[in-house]
């Protein structure tokens, strides 16, 4: 008779934790749903002898959506989990605080198969771990389902309360100018009232413009006059009121001008849905009614746009062929006192020779920039720094001889230093998981375990910022730092030859921040060519683009 044998499984007993506390919101966190949740895992924990483990106090205790951002909390969470040497427990309040669909569940199953893990929600009284039931498991499942069904219903409910407000002409935005954003109460259900301040001003300026005697840039000086402001700031960089509340654009001037919300109406998106899916196929807009007080009449509004559609200065026939015509410093330059645009400017004289002028597109009485010849911009970079950067092709033939040279030297040296650090990054992982693994069996004093740990990771953030010095240096990328330095060599005499358009080009590659302060162009030289103009001899040249190859590499030839 054959004897049967048994084979005995050894199932490690969990006796570590992490705890998991998830909010969806900001707005959430003036309720206490954190700490509440927090303190039931605490004592559900203490009452079953988990030890709770964390990388740092409260490190799984969070705010974060479980739909958007790419849940970085959570995988943080199940990266620490993976280095531990023992099986983990994941203890949650609720199914739903870990997460609401199945993007996470082929992980969640990995580590339960691997028996890495155990999870406990706790409301539901439910424990996973790698023997559990198919009941248990089909618990699971159901339970995820529940909470993205209330999820997408949750989504369905706001978007179609939101469809309703824009049909029942409720504003769900930020208040146009004129109008002031107010929060709903019960006493007053609308979400706009006038703005004391800029309204009469708005009116002013439908009433004067329907006068007929004005320009638009009549009325954008005239709105300026009487203090009427932006309500975003300036969001221009180049701009010396970056961040800070200006005066109306001339562009808002018309957009105002233009705009039916002030005299009562508004345009809404709706879809066109498709009769067998239901699914939108074209949006449309239609113009509806709004709750809120108007500003203007029906018949000012209309008188308005009669002299906008009627008055050729206003309604130029040709602004898209002018739009198109080209020039060398179109769209480039700043004025330095009052900010504005410089306009290029083409002048035919009497004798037939043809001149560019370069003046300020909005002037003023405050500013006093006069008209300049762009030949004098163009003389005065050329010898500033085109000049300075071009070289005979005998001389470039040696620069590009010595700099593929030095190319395929630091390559190789970078990639040896690359997989050196490497080697000494990975031998620093395993000291630090081994001095984990000594502190938690017990052989290291919490303090101790803390300072060696510091010591480790300065030494790691050390390596891996020197490993970013050295670059990989691919075929590629020697292909354009040597495009880029023969454009470089070559910009005097590119620049010569190049039509109108192609010049903008090499100038926008050259130079930024330009500002023409009288006849002369203030400007930055941009990155790599700053390096080279800089250095003032050829033969370090090679030198400086080792130094600063992302700039080289960054540049679009």
């Amino acid at each position: 008779m054959k004897k049967k044998y048994t084979q005995i499984i050894e199932i490690e007993e969990c006796k570590q934790a992490v705890r998991i506390a998830r909010i969806s919101s900001r707005k959430q966190e003036r309720g206490a749903s954190l700490e509440a949740q927090e303190q039931i895992i605490k004592e559900y924990c203490e009452k079953n002898k988990l030890k709770i483990i964390e990388p740092y106090e409260k490190a799984f205790i969070f705010t974060e959506s479980s739909t958007r951002g790419g849940r970085k909390k959570f995988y943080e969470m199940i990266d620490f989990i993976e280095k531990q040497k023992h099986k983990t427990a994941i203890v949650v309040h609720t199914l739903d605080r870990l997460q609401r669909g199945f993007d996470e569940c082929t992980k969640i199953k990995q580590l339960l198969k691997d028996d890495k893990i155990e999870v406990h929600f706790i409301h539901e009284s439910l424990i996973l771990n790698k023997f559990s039931s198919d009941e248990d498991f089909t618990r699971y499942d159901f339970g995820i389902l529940a909470a993205k069904m209330y999820l997408t219903a949750m989504n369905k409910n706001v978007k179609r309360c939101q469809k309703y407000n824009r049909e029942a002409g409720m504003w769900q935005c930020m208040a146009k100018i004129g109008y002031l954003n107010i929060s709903k109460t019960s006493k007053s259900p609308a979400t706009l009232i006038l703005d004391p301040d800029r309204a009469p001003i708005i009116k002013q300026i439908f009433e004067e413009y329907a006068t007929g005697v004005h320009s638009l840039k009549s009325i954008w000086l005239s709105a300026k006059e009487k203090g009427l402001m932006s309500k975003e700031p300036n969001y221009n960089p180049r701009s010396k009121n970056f961040g800070k509340i200006c005066p109306i654009s001339r562009n808002k001037i018309h957009d105002i001008l233009t705009d039916p919300f002030y005299y009562g109406y508004t345009f809404v998106a709706c879809e066109e849905l498709d009769e067998r899916t239901q699914k939108p196929i074209r949006t449309y807009y239609k113009l509806i009614k709004h709750i809120y007080e108007p500003i203007i009449s029906k018949e000012l509004f209309d008188r308005v746009q009669a002299i906008l559609t009627g008055n050729g200065n206003h309604n130029r026939n040709n602004t898209t062929e002018y739009a198109k015509t080209p020039y060398t410093f179109r769209g480039l330059i700043h004025c330095k006192e009052c900010g504005c645009l410089i306009t290029p400017e083409k002048k035919v004289k009497k004798n037939g020779n043809t001149y560019i002028y370069l003046r300020c597109g909005h002037p003023c009485k405050e500013c006093h920039q006069g008209i300049v010849n762009e030949n004098v911009i163009i003389e005065q970079l050329k010898k500033e720094v085109m000049d300075k950067i071009s070289l005979p092709p005998k001389l470039q033939e040696i620069v590009k001889e010595k700099l593929t040279q030095e190319l395929n030297d630091t390559s190789a040296f970078n990639k040896t230093m690359k997989t050196n650090i490497t080697k000494q990054l990975n031998e620093l992982k395993v000291k630090d998981d081994n001095l984990l693994d000594y502190y938690l069996e017990g052989g290291l004093p919490k303090e101790t375990y803390e300072e060696k740990h510091k010591q480790i990771t300065n030494q790691r953030a050390e390596l891996e910022q020197t490993a970013e010095k050295y670059k990989n240096i691919d075929a590629d990328m020697k292909k354009r730092v040597v495009q880029v330095m023969a454009l470089a060599n070559n910009i005097s005499k590119l620049f010569d030859m190049a039509t109108p358009t192609r010049r903008n080009e090499l100038l926008q590659l050259l130079i930024s921040n330009c500002h023409l302060n009288g006849s002369i162009l203030e400007y930055t030289i941009n990155a790599p060519f700053n390096w080279l103009v800089d250095s003032n001899n050829y033969t370090e040249w090679t030198t400086v683009v080792i130094q600063h190859l992302d700039d080289f590499e960054c540049v679009k030839v």
